[in-house]
């Protein structure tokens, strides 16, 4: 039987072969390169300049919650309620990037609590900009109305729902905010993504805050002037990392 001859460089090596290394071709072996999700960072407050991924980042999805709007205060004649405010837009994206890029991040701020037969405040735009680097349309995402005050035999109205203002390029997935409602004891705040405004419970009584983020607060009921209205709920932003 004849022997086929073997070129020796084939079987010499260079490096260490353990469970964390492979042989590649040229005959050395070589670490794994590690993939898979990295860390995740949230952003629940304020606004963030200069912000860059975590060391080995190639793919984050970003997730941009607006705030909620607040409630309208109760007025007039009893039984009479502010309308609740609306919830927040939201949208996320998935880019590829370098973990040099610095991105600019904005959390949309609480609206606030409209005073006995006042208007609430709408909630923030939340947004999420590459500040160099990766080229792309940032994110903007708009915040809820305010609900709308009560006064004399009239509820208050209850605010619209945020929307994503960005270009459709700029997100892979968006979603509107709820409308706040304001007719009396089935007064709710709008929800969001992130949250859900609370149903009214009661006939008289302070409005209730939202649960989670974005989402609107409740519009008071009058029975006396001391009854309020709830502010709506802050923004946020997500932003997953992977290798």
């Amino acid at each position: 039987m004849a022997l086929t001859k073997v070129d020796k460089t084939l079987l010499e090596t260079t490096g260490v072969a353990s469970a964390s290394t492979y042989l590649r071709g040229d005959g050395a072996w070589t670490a794994i390169a590690s993939s898979g999700f990295n860390t995740v960072t949230a952003f629940a407050a304020g606004s963030t300049s200069g912000w860059s991924p975590a060391s080995g980042t190639t793919q984050i999805i970003v997730e941009v919650q607006a705030g909620g709007g607040g409630g309208g205060g109760p007025g007039g004649s009893a039984g009479i309620t502010g309308g609740s405010g609306g919830g927040g837009s939201f949208a996320w994206k998935r880019l590829t990037v370098v973990d040099t890029d610095t991105m600019d991040i904005v959390v949309g701020a609480a609206g606030t609590a409209g005073g006995y037969g006042g208007t609430g405040g709408v909630g923030g735009t939340s947004s999420f900009t590459t500040a160099s680097g990766t080229s792309f349309t940032a994110i903007t995402c708009v915040g809820g109305s305010a609900g709308v005050g009560g006064g004399g035999v009239t509820t208050g109205a209850g605010g619209v729902g945020g929307t994503v203002t960005s270009a459709s390029a700029s997100y892979d997935f968006r979603m509107d905010g709820a409308n706040g409602r304001g007719t009396g004891a089935n007064a709710s705040g709008g929800g969001s993504f992130f949250g859900l405004g609370q149903v009214k419970t009661t006939g008289y009584g302070n409005g209730e805050l939202g649960v989670g983020y974005g989402s609107g607060g409740q519009g008071g009921t009058n029975n006396t002037s001391s009854y309020v209205s709830a502010v709506g709920q802050v923004g946020l932003v997500v932003i997953w990392e992977y290798k």
